[in-house]
């Protein structure tokens, strides 16, 4: 019913959308097809459209 894709709002910032992630379920799993090292960056809704209250935690940054 709330599944849908909406527009990205920042074409200059590249993203991937993934498959739908039923609020029901508390954790969501993914593959990245780059080694670990390769990463630098991975943000969850860099532009806070998605209900979320614990946005702190949307973000992994290599160190």
């Amino acid at each position: 019913m709330m599944n849908f894709e909406k527009e990205n709002p920042n074409p200059a910032i590249k993203r991937t959308v993934l498959s739908d992630w039923a609020w029901a379920y508390p954790t969501y799993e993914f593959s990245i097809s780059k080694s670990k090292a390769a990463v630098k960056k991975i943000t969850i809704d860099p532009s806070e459209l998605m209900a979320d209250i614990k946005g702190e935690n949307n973000s992994y940054e290599a160190k």
